[in-house]
């Protein structure tokens, strides 16, 4: 794979918010199969953000990254 395709892909990624926001929805617009899955979505969601509510960064973490003085883009992947 090219420089310029593996940059084009990066680009095509969702910010943090545009993720929440698209699995909401996603859950609101369920299709009659999905709706049997729709106990483990929620369940899934609300983990997520018990996660983000109670996670902090140990302060190892936040000296290493204090030192990085180049710009960073970080992809997470995650299953819907």
């Amino acid at each position: 794979m090219q420089a310029q395709e593996i940059i084009r892909r990066l680009k095509k990624g969702l910010t943090y918010e545009a993720y929440l926001e698209a699995w909401e929805e996603a859950i609101r617009r369920l299709d009659p199969r999905a709706r049997r899955y729709l106990f483990y979505r929620r369940y899934n969601f609300e983990r997520a953000q018990r996660v983000v509510q109670t996670y902090r960064l140990s302060e190892r973490l936040k000296q290493v990254l204090a030192t990085l003085s180049q710009p960073q883009l970080w992809m997470v992947l995650t299953e819907d």
